[in-house]
């Protein structure tokens, strides 16, 4: 896939269950493409009390402005 459908499809705060849900594909392939979104600067990575991340996907992940120290 592109990573511009990629993006579409996956926008928003995702898990890997609910990324696997709307993708329609296994498990392997959704941790497949958020490594290449998050290589690519698309994606941040929390993780929760119960030890499960959450993926914050989104565009503007990758515009890293400049600070007001800079």
């Amino acid at each position: 896939m592109e990573t511009e459908i990629l993006l579409k499809k996956l926008e928003g705060v995702q898990t890997i269950d609910s990324a696997s849900n709307i993708l329609k594909t296994d498990k392997d392939k959704v941790i497949y493409y958020l490594f290449r979104l998050r290589k690519e600067g698309y994606v941040k990575t929390k993780r929760l009390s119960n030890n499960k991340r959450v993926y914050n996907i989104s565009f503007e992940n990758k515009l890293k402005g400049t600070s007001y120290f800079e």
